[in-house]
Parts: structure tokens; C-alpha cells; sequence
């Protein structure tokens, strides 16, 4: 499949993570989380240690240059995985959101800058990188040392230079098979450094050993593949690949309902990720199936054919 129809699955799955989202104001009085004072200094201790490009790191130079504000909210994000939150910076120059329960930074970002890079996506860069990756990597490493919740020795890296910037991903893994929604991921300008950090590094653990086969988990979706493709005259473009992965089982279903708790969406179910491409590659089908008991937890269908092969 060309690197042009990639890039429309990846905008595609990015806009649908992204609308995920459904927030609440306002905190019960018996809840028990970090205050104002403690978010504060998790904020300038964050700054302090990343130095961010044009942020100043003194704190009385940083409160008359930047002027940041704070907002307490309850939030269940399929992207950001947290229960109460503060929301910390300005609109101009920095973003932060920290967890208020676990006191890690889930997302932080220099708002100029990376609206500068948004804003050029979709056209095309003709820059080379002056870094290698590996001097990249070595720079986005030291940024795991910012996850406290959660005890990990194993992850996947993944990333690479377009549209102008570096992109590095530390995707959680055990014994092997990597978690669908954890990783830490960093975007780094050669100019500006790091500009953007994300955190979702806060999934149980669960058996890694599945009960059903690759082989099995690609009949299986086989099997459903009239019903998601409305038609039982499908030809398959190429080999089935079938992939184990653990993900929250809380996030299979598109949108999240409003009373699930927070221990529910941490809670975490081995599955087999099968990708079908069938019609001449105009269309990719993914099903995930439990990997115990073979049942069909979510399935989606996505056009290729948009704009040509």
C-alpha cells in the first residue's frame, strides 16, 4: 500500500481517537487529589527539567512572561486515560494537563510551535534532517523517567522525520506483545527541541498467553467479513495479518459511557488484531478478537480508494 493511502489511515484514526472525549466540570467535596499549590509545582518542576524552547524556567520571569492559569475537570479521554485532571498554561505559549491522582504530566505542548507544524501537515516539507534517529531517540529517552504510575522494563520504539519534525513513540510492551494505548511519545523539532509530550502509560496488566491462534483469530474474522463489508462477494487483496496486542476493552466501541468508572478503563484484555485488505486494496477491514475465547470485540471498515490509489 503507497505511503499516500497510510497517511489517510493514520489522519483517519487520529480524528476518530480524537473525538473521543466528553468532559465534566467541577469536583465532589470528598474527592482527594492533588491541589492547586501541588499541580503548580509539578508544572515548574516539569519546565524546569525540559527547558522548553522560548519558556522561561524562572518562576517569577515565567508567571509575568507567560501568565498561566489553572483549571481543575473531570475527564475520561481515550487519548489522555485520566479521571481528574488540571489543566495548566495559556493559549499562546504553553499547554499542560496533569493527572491529579497519579501527578504525571499526560500531555504537555508549546502551542505556537506546534500549531506552526499543524498547520504546514498537509504540505509537503523539502527539509532533511541534520540528527539521525538514534541521536533523536537518545534525546526523547530520558523523557520515560517522567512515568511514576505505573513500573515497566519493556517498550517498542517507533517513529521517524516528516513534515518537517522528529516524532519518537515508546510503545508499552509485555513479554513481547505491545499494549494498543500506552506509549509515550515526543515531537521533536531540530530547531525548537521537544515541542509536544504525551503520556497514556496507565493500563492494567494482564495473561499474555492466548488461547487462540493467529490462524484461528484470521478465520474467525473471515467469517464476519460479509457483515462489515455489506457483501459476500469480497476478494482478498493479500495475505491476512494477524497481530496480538493488549488494549482496554472499555475502548473497543468508538465512545465511552458516561457512568463507566475509572478502574474499568484501565482494565486491560489480550486480542488478536486482524487486517484484511480485500477489493484490490480499496478497502481495509480490522477486527479484534479476544484472544481467550474467540469473540468479536470491534470491527471497522476503511475506504482506501479516496483521491486514487
Amino acid at each position: 500500500m503507497s505511503l499516500k493511502r497510510l497517511t489517510k489511515v493514520f489522519l483517519y484514526v487520529s480524528l476518530v481517537e480524537f473525538s473521543l472525549c466528553f468532559i465534566t466540570n467541577g469536583l465532589t467535596a470528598e474527592d482527594k487529589k492533588l491541589d492547586e499549590n501541588e499541580c503548580w509545582e509539578i508544572y515548574y518542576d516539569f519546565i524546569a527539567k525540559t527547558k522548553p524552547y522560548g519558556i522561561p524556567i524562572d518562576k517569577q520571569e515565567h508567571e509575568k512572561k507567560i501568565k498561566p492559569k489553572i483549571k481543575f475537570f473531570r475527564i475520561v479521554s481515550y487519548s489522555n486515560c485520566i479521571e481528574y485532571c488540571a489543566e495548566l498554561g495559556d493559549e499562546k505559549n504553553t499547554f499542560m494537563l496533569i493527572d491529579r491522582c497519579t501527578g504525571e504530566v499526560r500531555n504537555f505542548m508549546l502551542t505556537k510551535i506546534a500549531y506552526t507544524y499543524l498547520a504546514e501537515f498537509s504540505q509537503p516539507i523539502d527539509k532533511k534532517p541534520l540528527l539521525t534517529y538514534e541521536k533523536v531517540k537518545e534525546i526523547a529517552k530520558p523523557y520515560l523517567s517522567f512515568v511514576k504510575s505505573i513500573k515497566f522494563d519493556e517498550y517498542i520504539v517507533q517513529g521517524g522525520f516528516r513534515h518537517g519534525f522528529w516524532t519518537v513513540s515508546f510503545q508499552r510492551a509485555l513479554n513481547g506483545i505491545p499494549f494498543g494505548d500506552d506509549s509515550l511519545s515526543v515531537s521533536y523539532s531540530e530547531k525548537y527541541g521537544v515541542f509536544v509530550y504525551t503520556n497514556t502509560m496507565i493500563s492494567e496488566e494482564c495473561d499474555t498467553n492466548p488461547k487462540i491462534t493467529a490462524e484461528e483469530a484470521i478465520l474467525l474474522a473471515k467469517k464476519h467479513l460479509p457483515s462489515v463489508t455489506k457483501s459476500d462477494k469480497n476478494t482478498i487483496s493479500e495475505a491476512p495479518k494477524a497481530k496480538l496486542l493488549i488494549v482496554r476493552p472499555s475502548m473497543l466501541k468508538g465512545s465511552l459511557p458516561e457512568n463507566i468508572s475509572f478502574k474499568e478503563i484501565v482494565k486491560t484484555l489480550l486480542v488478536w488484531r486482524v487486517i484484511i485488505f480485500v477489493n484490490d486494496n480499496n478497502a481495509m477491514t480490522i477486527f479484534i478478537i479476544d484472544a481467550i475465547d474467540g469473540k468479536l470485540l470491534d470491527f471497522s471498515l476503511l475506504p482506501l480508494d479516496v483521491g486514487g490509489k
